[in-house]
């Protein structure tokens, strides 16, 4: 474009320089009387300048006539008057030639301060993309293994057992009515005749002590075998009901029945009581103190095991299985009970760091299979519902696990998108971009809606757009 300017600044002073030397070689009648025609006959014109940033426009105006009469009066001047005038033309004619040159020379200037600004500020189109994120929520469990550990299991380490035991002791808080009962026991019948001897039950038996013992079956008594007496053995119980009754081996010892019959007791008579109202122990007795033992021993088994932790560990504590002992079981006659409470427990640590990559690599994986390549996690994953399950030795840590997945442009990708929309129409770029796959909105910023976006790729930026994040990554 300057070099047009140039070359019509140049065309325009040829043609002020030739009207000069044709009118030297003419008269000078003839010359004026030119001059005066061409006044008359061709009107004067305005030259506009029109200047925008991207193109100068020029417009003519033609000026209003001259009068005619006016002409007509000139031409018939003398030509005593016409010297004068000639001069006075030739120096508005250099002066309009300056005026013109001055003109397109300032043309020139500023287009070329308009192309040099171009190249200093040029025109820079930002495109902002905002990439596809989706939300991943998983349930995954990871067997806790001793030792080296695969892809899909948690490395951990065994603690040493603990055992700890508490006892106390608990009042009865149970009653129990008591009838009063006759003493049972067993009598001895021994004859010394030479035939047998049939002795009835319901004989009456009297004892040292004065306890009288009735006999409840009948006896028949063998004939004595010299030396040996006959002997038969029958069950008794005391006629009045209480504890007088158990009377000591041997109190009954009399004749009975004959003149060669003895009645003995040779063993003791039990199970006689008064009537009366005790204490008894309950099964809650001894699961209330068992279980308060067992609140203090987890307490106590919780620092014990704690101990042992290292940092950046998490205890897994394996069930344990208390043993609970009493000196006397429900329903037994006692004022109190003795309960002890024994328990041992085991548990295994793991590494949080390590626990925190195999939950995201696993959530990854289940990504990839949903979504498919080119999707990376954004932020940190949260991990709720932790739980431990034991099948058993082994130990499964169950958990449910979710995180927010961003589709990623690689640099490759990125380029191949500048050179993609180079030189497209704004709206028409934005179309283009939002049927990409992995896009989910696009802005374009720096230039009009109209415009196009700039044909080398150096004035193209990319920003990729994070939400939450904000993170900017242009190119």
């Amino acid at each position: 474009m300057p070099n047009n300017i140039e070359d019509e600044v140049k065309r325009l002073l040829a043609n002020f320089d030739n009207n000069e030397h044709q009118d030297a070689n003419k008269p000078q009648e003839t010359i004026q009387q030119d001059r005066n025609n061409e006044a008359a006959l061709k009107p004067g014109v305005t030259l506009h300048v029109h200047h925008f940033p991207d193109a100068i426009v020029f417009t003519m105006e033609a000026d209003e006539p001259q009068d005619t009469a006016s002409i007509v009066n000139a031409t018939t001047q003398p030509v005593a008057d016409t010297v004068p005038l000639r001069q006075h033309q030739q120096t508005e004619h250099k002066a309009l030639a300056g005026i013109t040159l001055s003109f397109f020379l300032l043309i020139i200037f500023s287009t070329l301060f308009l192309q040099l600004s171009f190249i200093i500020h040029p025109i820079i189109a930002t495109v902002t993309l905002v990439p596809t994120q989706k939300r991943i929520q998983t349930t995954s469990s990871l067997p806790i293994v001793t030792g080296s550990a695969g892809s899909n299991q948690l490395e951990g380490s065994q603690l040493h057992p603990v055992t700890l035991t508490q006892t106390a002791t608990t009042p009865a808080t149970g009653t129990k009515h008591q009838d009063a009962r006759s003493a049972e026991g067993y009598i001895t019948f021994y004859n010394g005749e030479f035939q047998a001897v049939a002795v009835p039950a319901g004989i009456t038996l009297t004892g040292s002590e004065g306890v009288q013992v009735v006999t409840d079956q009948n006896a028949v008594i063998p004939a004595a075998n010299p030396p040996t007496f006959g002997e038969v053995t029958v069950l008794a119980h005391t006629i009045n009901p209480g504890a007088r009754g158990n009377i000591a081996a041997y109190d009954i010892s009399q004749s009975c029945c004959a003149a060669s019959v003895l009645a003995k007791n040779t063993t003791v008579f039990t199970g006689g009581q008064n009537e009366a109202d005790f204490k008894i122990v309950t099964q809650k007795d001894i699961d209330t103190l068992s279980t308060s033992l067992q609140v203090s021993i987890t307490q106590s088994m919780n620092a014990a095991i704690i101990s042992q932790q290292k940092p950046n560990e998490v205890v897994v504590r394996i069930p344990c299985s208390p043993k609970v002992s009493s000196d006397h079981q429900a329903g037994d006659k006692a004022a109190s009970a003795h309960v002890q409470v024994t328990e041992t427990c085991n548990a295994i640590v793991y590494d949080e760091n390590t626990f925190q990559q195999k939950a995201i690599e696993l959530l990854t994986h289940q990504a990839h299979m949903r979504l498919g390549s080119g999707y990376i996690l954004e932020g940190t994953i949260q991990i709720t519902g932790q739980k431990t399950e034991l099948s058993g030795t082994t130990v499964t840590l169950a958990f449910t696990e979710r995180g927010t997945f961003v589709y990623q442009l690689s640099p490759q990708q990125k380029q191949h998108i500048q050179h993609l929309i180079a030189g497209m129409p704004k709206q028409q770029a934005l179309q283009f971009l939002l049927s990409m796959h992995g896009i989910q909105q696009v802005s374009i910023s720096g230039i009009e809606d109209l415009q196009n976006l700039p044909k080398s790729i150096q004035y193209i930026h990319l920003v990729l757009l994070v939400p939450q994040s904000i993170r900017g990554l242009a190119k």
